[in-house]
């Protein structure tokens, strides 16, 4: 197998899941928003590869990995040292768990930039978030489900709740119960095998608790109360922004989508997707109306992403949920750092995916070079306080 060495680029590895490895194997070349972050590379010229946690030789410090071979325009495969910058696009099975933290920790000793340094979890930055003064209007109540007691308490008040699992951002795992007459409920969830949202029905209170227990199946998860989401012809309306750090830091919006449930379904899962612009003309507001609203969804933007990296650190990207209520209130859902980005390219096309990944690149390519001058400045300053205390045994 190649070897590959180029001293005079710098490594910047993207980790990807072994599902996303095998289906690049398999096809001899990478999903379609990998191909194009190794497009957009071509512009910073990276020495870019891809891989799996599990091809990681932890004992020799070398990667085997997936690479763009410019000169005839194919994906290879080569033996790769350690990343200078690591982007996390894919974690780890509950097999490689360990080796997986193991290979963290030596890229924290090799001083590696980490990009997304840490899983956003829903519960812990929820919590986080109800203590800002700037996003507790976007919040609805939530509680950590600790027993039956919290769902009762919940859907009594509210009549509506959603449930999310507290860590964790697949969104096949959020559900709903509704309270219906005669203190009977619904629950509403997405069944894998069929692919669809399925609901059980005329449930009793416990019986209600008992369906949603095994549903989550020992999973920690969370009860919100629910949101009253903005509906076009009965289907469910939320939203993604897509944000990036530019090469000076600035945080950048680069687009919002509109993501639209299927017909008659309380859940958004494999949803159609349209740019913001065009829901406002759906629903027909004014253009002072609207100005005012994206200026109000633009700040709300800002400050989550800004909270967020004051409880996580600093992120390149992230992904933000969010909702518009019928009366145009916006509600903060959840956030992740490793955004798959399908609603933006299904709402402005693939190409716009382009200067995304730009950002992105450009970004670390600075936060490599600033973390580099820092550890040369730190070297002169431990030299400096050295040469000073020892100025006169050198005479």
């Amino acid at each position: 197998m190649t070897s590959v060495n180029m001293e005079d680029k710098e490594y910047f590895g993207v980790l990807i899941s072994s599902r996303a490895w095998r289906a690049a194997i398999a096809k001899n070349e990478p999903h379609y928003r990998l191909k194009k972050l190794a497009e957009a590379n071509q512009e910073v010229d990276f020495n870019m590869y891809l891989f799996p946690v599990k091809n990681v030789d932890l004992k020799a410090q070398t990667i085997k990995a997936l690479y763009f071979d410019p000169s005839d325009k194919t994906w290879k495969i080569a033996v790769f040292p350690y990343p200078d910058i690591l982007y996390r696009r894919g974690g780890a099975s509950r097999k490689f768990k360990d080796h997986y933290k193991k290979f963290l920790k030596q890229c924290e000793e090799r001083n590696t930039v980490i990009l997304n340094p840490s899983p956003i979890e829903n519960w812990q930055v929820y919590d986080y978030f109800t203590t800002k003064e700037s996003l507790t209007s976007n919040l609805v109540e939530t509680n950590l489900y600790e027993g039956k007691e919290d769902l009762f308490y919940m859907i009594k008040k509210y009549g509506s709740v959603n449930l999310m699992e507290a860590a964790g951002s697949n969104k096949k795992r959020v559900t709903r119960a509704d309270a219906n007459r005669g203190n009977r409920y619904t629950f509403y969830y997405f069944n894998p095998n069929k692919q669809k949202v399925e609901s059980r029905n005329n449930l009793k209170l416990r019986e209600l608790n008992r369906a949603i227990m095994d549903f989550y199946k020992g999973s920690e998860f969370m009860v919100q109360e629910g949101i009253d989401f903005l509906k076009l012809n009965g289907r469910q309306v939320d939203l993604r922004a897509e944000l990036q750090k530019t090469s000076d830091g600035t945080i950048n919006i680069s687009g919002i989508s509109a993501r639209l449930s299927r017909d008659k379904s309380p859940i958004t899962i494999q949803t159609d997707a349209f740019p913001i612009d065009e829901l406002f003309e759906l629903l027909k507001i004014s253009p002072a109306g609207k100005q005012s609203l994206m200026q109000q969804i633009n700040e709300f933007l800002i400050s989550v992403y800004k909270n967020t990296e004051e409880q996580y650190g600093e992120f390149a990207e992230l992904g933000i949920d969010f909702a518009l209520t019928k009366d145009l209130q916006i509600k903060f859902i959840k956030c992740k750092s490793q955004s798959a980005k399908g609603s933006f390219a299904k709402a402005f096309g693939k190409e716009k995916l382009h200067p995304v990944m730009v950002n992105i690149l450009s970004y670390s390519q600075e936060m490599l070079k600033g973390k580099r001058e820092g550890e040369n400045l730190t070297f002169w300053q431990k030299f400096s306080s050295w040469f000073k205390g020892n100025s006169n045994n050198l005479t």
